[in-house]
């Protein structure tokens, strides 16, 4: 299909249809959906987006502004510059991107996915991918692996959509011309910064004009809403002492689990590298491969291969002298990780092209695959299954809390009844909880969509199930000025200096 709307790429017909498509994406195709549906943004042909990707979006494009703006954006400016909108017609056009190349029958291969998240310099450790390293910076940033790489996907197929568009867009010549006189022009500008920090203590504050700006921005100094609650943990291994594991319970948990103790063969390997990158000329890799071989030559010869790579390697690894340590099947780019795996301790072979450059590599040791015996994952079984039942014991607990409470009518009443202590507090916010509230967030998140006077459904935590009633709400306050003054005449002087 692609390749005939490029040859028929100056056909009126084409043309015509072209324009036709994109009218009626853009006219017809994309609906908002704020109104109707709460879990999305806009529907573009039947697609929704959802209210979550808007948000990190937006989320996004604040933080960046704020970066450009020292920290501090002008009152207003947002709207101004309508954010939202724009906002949502990226994720819009995204998403008829998308659709586009699911029509031009576009699909980006896992494998390109991998690729292109490999290349990343923020995953990568010693010049090499590294997936501890992958999921550390994914769960700093509060994303799945599963997110993120379909994040990824939408910006390759975008790309792929947009280059396949360009090989049959022509650039009338006038046109071309203008933008080489443009790219040809030369400017001396000289910049002045102005610093709004600069004239604070020229702001003259008065009553009245002070009086009038809090009442626009009085909300920005209300009081953070505040519950009162009641509530009972059940926590995981409370009465973990009592709990027994048998010989046969290991036994048959490792029989079960006997995969999960697998350990594939590892190769310990060192190389001497020499750069080269995509865009090298034949000249350039000409001279990095003489090199090599005249380096491998030497090694053969016996002089030590550690020393030769801290003398002329080109890697990360060059100071350790050349040591990549132990690695699995897979763990190499391909080419690398081909070679190491057919060769024998004390072998040296090279040079290999990856697209690092050119490796000589000399494989030190091999560790063969091996499962782990029983002696010595017996600990290890015995705490997961002593975890396990002290986590059903904490549930059944629980559960019979829950519904013990719901027979007696109050959390109190069955308290009494039980012998169960409950835990009360005093006002607090969510900012501010008590030091000794359960700091799991789903605690705190599960308190505050609570009304006055109801009672939770089981929470799970990362240590712990737990049951909280709400006795009373207190919601936000506008303090009076004069309660907030001081804070209120900084942000004026703030918010005026700027002007």
């Amino acid at each position: 299909m692609l390749t005939f709307l490029r040859n028929k790429a100056q056909s009126t017909l084409i043309q015509a249809v072209v324009i036709l498509i994109a009218v009626v994406f853009i006219f017809w195709g994309v609906g908002s959906n704020l109104n109707s549906n709460r879990n999305s943004v806009a529907t573009v042909n039947g697609e929704e987006i959802p209210i979550q990707d808007y948000q990190r979006a937006y989320d996004r494009a604040v933080e960046t502004y704020r970066q450009q703006f020292g920290g501090q954006v002008p009152a207003g400016f947002f709207e101004s510059i309508d954010l939202k909108g724009q906002v949502v017609g990226t994720l819009v056009r995204a998403e008829l991107f998308r659709q586009g190349a699911a029509e031009m029958g576009f699909v980006i291969p896992p494998q390109a996915t991998r690729r292109e998240i490999e290349q990343m310099e923020v995953f990568r450790v010693d010049g090499h991918f590294d997936m501890d390293r992958y999921k550390q910076v994914l769960q700093q940033n509060r994303l799945t692996p599963g997110s993120f790489e379909a994040g990824i996907r939408r910006d390759l197929t975008s790309s792929k959509v947009v280059e396949a568009i360009g090989r049959f867009a022509l650039v009338p010549e006038q046109e071309m011309r203008g933008w080489i006189e443009y790219y040809g022009e030369e400017l001396t500008l000289a910049a002045l910064p102005i610093a709004s920090s600069g004239f604070e203590d020229k702001v003259k504050v008065d009553d009245k004009s002070l009086a009038a700006w809090f009442a626009d921005h009085k909300k920005n100094y209300a009081t953070d809403p505040a519950i009162r609650i009641k509530y009972m943990v059940f926590p995981f291994g409370g009465d973990d002492k009592e709990i027994t594991v048998s010989d046969e319970q290991v036994r048959a948990r490792y029989q079960r689990d006997r995969d999960r103790f697998r350990q594939p063969e590892k190769r310990h390997a060192r190389h001497i590298l020499f750069k080269l990158d995509p865009e090298s000329s034949p000249e350039a890799v000409a001279e990095k491969e003489k090199l090599a071989r005249e380096i491998l030559a030497r090694a053969n010869k016996g002089e030590d291969f550690a020393a030769l790579a801290r003398q002329y390697s080109e890697g990360p690894s060059r100071d350790q002298g050349g040591d990549l340590g132990f690695f699995a099947r897979g763990q190499m780019v391909p080419a690398f990780d081909k070679a190491v795996f057919a060769m024998q301790p004390g072998e040296i072979t090279g040079p290999v092209r990856t697209r690092f450059g050119l490796h000589l590599i000399k494989l030190e040791e091999i560790k063969p695959a091996m499962i782990k015996s029983l002696d010595q994952v017996r600990d290890q079984l015995a705490a997961e299954i002593k975890k396990e039942e002290a986590r059903a014991r904490a549930f059944r607990e629980a559960t019979d809390a829950y519904e013990g409470i719901m027979r007696a009518g109050s959390l109190e009443k069955f308290a009494a009844g039980s012998g169960r202590g409950i835990a009360s507090t005093d006002f607090f916010t969510r900012k501010h909880p008590p030091a000794d509230l359960p700091s799991d967030r789903r605690f705190l998140d599960k308190a505050f969509t609570l009304g006055k006077g109801e009672l939770s459904s089981l929470i799970e935590m990362d240590n712990g199930y737990a049951l909280l009633y709400v006795e009373d709400v207190r919601a936000p306050e506008i303090p009076k000025l004069e309660e907030v003054r001081q804070r209120v005449v900084a942000d004026y002087r703030r918010d005026k200096a700027v002007e």
